[in-house]
């Protein structure tokens, strides 16, 4: 889900810039490179906790 911000992100940099080929491929390598990096960081630093946190509620009602 975090990637539909980097989509619109993307897609209004190519409205405004228009960059050729060679910068095109710079910023899309890139910007894939962030976006997995962020995914990381939310991946760790939320969900992770949010799923113990769930999981030890859960046991601890059954």
């Amino acid at each position: 889900m975090i990637h539909y911000e980097g989509m619109w992100i993307f897609a209004n940099y190519l409205t405004i810039y228009k960059p050729g080929g060679q910068e095109l491929k710079i910023v899309i390598i890139v910007g894939t490179v962030l976006l997995i990096g962020l995914a990381y960081l939310v991946f760790k630093l939320y969900d992770l906790p949010v799923r113990k946190y769930l999981t030890r509620k859960r046991l601890a009602q059954e």
